[in-house]
């Protein structure tokens, strides 16, 4: 993407994730939001990768490919 960055969330165990798991581009410097929903029986524990932290909520800022 010309000027921004890839953001690319997976995930592990039962739950989804807002927006859903896959990859979508951000303009470089703004900000994305993701927000974790552990499945019935199961719970967030925390994030991986580019970003960490054990709340559900996050805000990652596009300053270069990230993968959480």
């Amino acid at each position: 993407m010309e000027g921004g960055y890839a953001l690319t969330v997976g995930t592990q165990g039962q739950g989804s994730t807002t927006p859903a798991a896959g990859t979508r581009n951000y303009l470089e410097g703004r900000t994305a939001s993701v927000t974790a929903t552990p499945a019935p029986g199961w719970r967030f524990d925390h994030w991986a990768g580019d970003a960490s932290g054990t709340s559900p909520q996050l805000t990652v800022l596009m300053d270069g490919d990230k993968n959480i």
